[in-house]
């Protein structure tokens, strides 16, 4: 069995400096070596390996909240240093490429994915119409790979979550920036990516919604409005309901910040879709009114 140190990187958060809530930096590193992981797996299957990868904290750095990060690869069988060297060092700029996918993607099935003549290559057209050019085990590594989406989409549910961080960071060994997004980024990089078919489609979002009806029932909608539009929505969040049990006040006016699934269907008449039917999953934050409209007198 051998051991070696292959790669470094490293991870900003951007914000308040020199520190991060705790729980933020624990469950975003958790979903980093997650899909730190899954690259690994992609890497031993493509060579024939059974090795396994290590994520482990180095040093911290000051300014922004930014840590090192080792990777430790073991060899588990017989396996020339070259090619051990080449897998893990691919896992970085893979992470970043993957991560620069995503963003790209901004939350929406590819418009159209084009295969070059370099059959390694393939570009991509968004939904916007942008193009850009990846690799292909990339894309592939991506499509076919659910963790790896859903690791992507953890952190930036993480990140989003957490008010004081405003940007996320990817730096190689040498401290030059691989990766970057902003906080106005992380909502839509942390919903599933749209994957519509011809009549019906589900969209995963993280939503602001303002109560304005309650029924404390199960299978009872509730009233809200989102985006300025008055919507009835069914809760499903077990927690919730425990904690109306549990004597929390719910009124008119509060705010309830969500994971929602909105349910979709085709209207050929207008050529586009209408939403039928909205699901909260989770509430992530329950602000009262009575909480709004004392920050409101302290600004």
């Amino acid at each position: 069995m051998k051991q070696e140190e292959f790669d470094i990187f490293g991870l900003r958060y951007g914000g308040e400096p020199d520190n991060i809530n705790a729980l933020t930096f624990v469950k975003s590193l958790s979903a980093i070596n997650t899909l730190v992981e899954e690259i690994h797996n992609h890497y031993n299957k493509l060579n024939n390996t059974n090795n396994r990868v290590e994520v482990r904290v180095k040093a911290f750095n000051k300014g922004s909240f930014h840590v090192y990060l080792d990777l430790i690869e073991t060899a588990l069988n017989s396996l020339d240093p070259g090619t051990l060297f080449a897998i893990a060092c691919g896992i970085v700029p893979a992470m970043s490429k993957l991560f620069e996918l995503i963003s790209f993607l901004a939350g929406k099935e590819p418009k159209n994915v084009v295969v070059q003549n370099n059959v390694e290559k393939i570009v991509i057209i968004n939904y916007l119409g942008d193009k850009e050019t990846f690799d292909k085990h990339i894309y592939e590594m991506f499509k076919t790979n659910p963790t790896i989406q859903n690791s992507m989409r953890a952190n930036f549910e993480i990140l989003y979550n957490d008010d004081k961080i405003e940007s996320f960071e990817i730096l190689n060994k040498n401290n030059k920036l691989i990766y970057k997004s902003n906080r106005d980024e992380f909502g839509k990089l942390s919903n599933d990516i749209e994957y519509e078919d011809e009549k019906v489609r589900v969209i995963r979002e993280l939503a602001i919604l303002h109560i304005c009806k309650l029924n404390f029932e199960k299978n009872y909608v509730w009233g809200f409005y989102y985006k300025g539009q008055k919507i009835s929505a069914y809760l499903e969040d077990e927690n919730f309901y425990k904690n109306i049990d549990q004597g929390e006040k719910f009124s008119k006016g509060d705010i309830l910040q969500v994971e929602m699934i909105i349910h979709q269907e085709f209207d050929f008449v207008v050529n586009t879709f209408i939403n039928k039917k909205f699901v909260i999953e989770k509430i992530i934050k329950h602000i009262p009114r009575t909480v709004q409209e004392t920050l409101k007198i302290n600004t």
